[in-house]
């Protein structure tokens, strides 16, 4: 009994190898080896670059091609955003690769013409003769920008604000400084000179500036300048 018991186990564990081999096989065959790449983004067929890079993934088991690996090797291009892998059997990778949008343009009179386009993460995407969105213009004390790399912390939250405002005021201009954010407001048929903080939360202080300008108008004294670098807002008529 106990040799039959014995014999049925080695019959397993024979059958168990030979799963295991079989499917090692199936798995690193190269019918199954990656060899057509189909790769898009939200903009239509994928650039040069992008191309280039997915091309590592040519020969490789599709089945072992992982998500984590393709949105590595993509975010070489410091354009792209994220990548949507979607496997084909047997042999096709497709691609979704979602680039990075534009936020904010900056530009500075020193350089000349044309803006940087940067995302609402600070990378600088991009240097073009003009742009839609709304425009930061910087001072000379402020640092020259480089397409690649991320703007400083007090750009980024400038450019939270900008947005903001553009939205709820139409306002889509506005000079930077080192030390605050500058805009002029239409407001009723009235300019005012708003400075907003280069820190603290843009949600808190766009509020606080609707509120100031809801109760100006409930009041009829419009402010010329409102600095709003303070804790208590400063209103100059």
């Amino acid at each position: 009994m106990r040799r039959k018991i014995l014999l049925v186990l080695g019959v397993i564990c024979l059958l168990a190898v030979g799963a295991v081999v079989w499917i090692n096989k199936f798995l690193l065959a190269n019918f199954i080896s990656v060899k057509n790449i189909v790769c898009k983004t939200q903009y239509g067929p994928c650039g040069q670059q992008d191309v280039k890079l997915a091309s590592r993934f040519v020969g490789r088991n599709l089945f072992l091609v992982t998500s984590a690996e393709v949105d590595e090797i993509l975010a070489q291009n410091f354009r792209n955003n994220k990548v949507y892998v979607n496997k084909v059997f047997p042999q096709t990778l497709s691609l979704f690769v979602e680039k990075r949008k534009g936020f904010v343009a900056v530009g500075k009179p020193s350089l000349g013409n044309g803006v940087f386009l940067v995302d609402s993460e600070g990378i600088v995407l991009s240097h073009e003769e003009n742009s839609a969105l709304p425009v930061i213009v910087l001072s000379d004390d402020v640092a020259n920008l480089v397409v690649g790399e991320k703007v400083s912390q007090d750009l980024l939250n400038a450019g939270k604000t900008l947005r903001l405002v553009s939205l709820a005021q139409k306002a889509n201009k506005a000079k930077l400084s080192k030390d605050a954010l500058i805009v002029d407001l239409m407001w009723d048929l009235n300019t005012i000179n708003v400075i907003f903080p280069l820190e603290g939360d843009s949600k808190v202080v766009v509020g606080a500036l609707q509120l100031i300008l809801t109760q100006a108008k409930m009041d009829g004294k419009i402010p010329k300048a409102i600095d709003l670098q303070y804790k208590n807002p400063v209103l100059k008529y």
